[in-house]
């Protein structure tokens, strides 16, 4: 049997310390939700557990509420963030279709800013930047009526606004890439006229190009494993040490095109024109060259090629092989 001033200070300290599980749980259950603030959690309940051993339950009670507040002052400057944050996209945006190339270019900055400062919102902005390269230069814009009309068409860099976006698109920090990448998400400028533009060493994994106009553009060293160009015009661009492992390129303008060390393994260049295309040291291993055009392409360097992909594709007596590999018998003889 328990002694009676034991018994006492059982009786006194219980409605305390449910009061303080009750504070606890409501905390918790208030908290659960916000992952993010995981370690203010482990942190209060440290906090109360050695309030509780050193100074008292009363103390305990008192640490919880304040701890409690505090989450909830977190919670109201994280909610005031998250509208500031909405606020500047809908202006980012708004700004976006403004006729000034000045207001345009805050926008897209705007948003670039928004990417870094909100990781949840950077697919979003990503998404708004495609959709305004997609619909700002359409690959239908830039025919040769449209072209012959504008004076400024001599240009060899895309338009300003246009090159700003690929410029954050290029800049893309590596959790983002990272991000993208975990979600399966994947940049889209189908059909997108991106002329002369400077893509060098840009993470280009997964993109959408069908049908894109490439041609001039800068490409060197990027990353494009996996990347749709399937009809996209390439010619005279700078591929040259770019991934292009298990791209689409089928039926792509790859006319005079650098892919000096690029890597096309496992990638589809069915009835793409390669014709005077640098090949030099560029891995072909087991990439499908089923129709494709090798006329004047330079191959003499080629890596993993077999006669078989040459045999299922078209050349003439100027396209240079490798010496270990003969000249496909339906291919014109080579000269002198």
């Amino acid at each position: 049997m328990a002694p009676p001033l034991l018994t006492t200070m059982k009786e006194r300290i219980s409605p305390i310390w449910m009061a303080a599980v009750r504070q606890f749980e409501r905390g918790k259950q208030w908290l659960m939700p916000r992952r993010q603030q995981a370690a203010f959690i482990s942190a209060g309940a440290a906090g109360v557990l050695l309030l509780l051993i050193f100074s008292g339950v009363t103390a305990a009670v008192a640490a919880v509420a304040a701890w409690i507040a505090l989450m909830r002052h977190f919670a109201q400057t994280d909610a005031d963030r998250q509208r500031r944050i909405t606020e500047s996209y809908s202006k980012a945006v708004e700004q976006l279709a403004h006729e000034k190339i000045e207001v345009r270019l805050g926008g897209i900055y705007t948003l670039e800013r928004i990417s870094r400062e909100s990781p949840d919102d950077h697919w979003t902005v990503m998404e708004t930047l495609c959709a305004f390269v997609r619909e700002r230069a359409r690959w239908e814009a830039s025919s040769e009526i449209v072209a012959k009309s504008e004076p400024t068409e001599s240009r060899s860099s895309p338009r300003t606004d246009i090159a700003a976006v690929l410029a954050v698109i290029v800049r893309r920090d590596k959790k983002g890439v990272q991000r993208e990448s975990n979600n399966g998400w994947r940049l889209d400028f189908r059909e997108a006229d991106l002329r002369w533009s400077n893509l060098s060493s840009a993470n280009l994994s997964g993109a959408n190009l069908s049908g894109a106009d490439l041609r001039g553009a800068n490409l060197s060293g990027a990353n494009l494993r996996g990347v749709n160009l399937d009809v996209a015009d390439l010619d005279g661009a700078n591929l040259s040490g770019a991934d292009l492992s298990e791209a689409n390129l089928g039926q792509a303008d790859l006319i005079e095109t650098d892919l000096s060390g690029t890597s096309l393994s496992r990638a589809n260049l069915g009835e793409a024109d390669l014709s005077g295309a640098d090949l030099s040291r560029a891995n072909l291993g087991e990439a499908d060259l089923r129709g494709a055009d090798l006329s004047g392409a330079d191959l003499s360097r080629a890596e993993q090629l077999l006669e078989q992909q040459l045999a299922e594709a078209t050349g003439d007596a100027s396209t240079q092989l490798p010496a270990n590999l003969l000249r496909p018998a339906h291919w014109p003889a080579a000269g002198p």
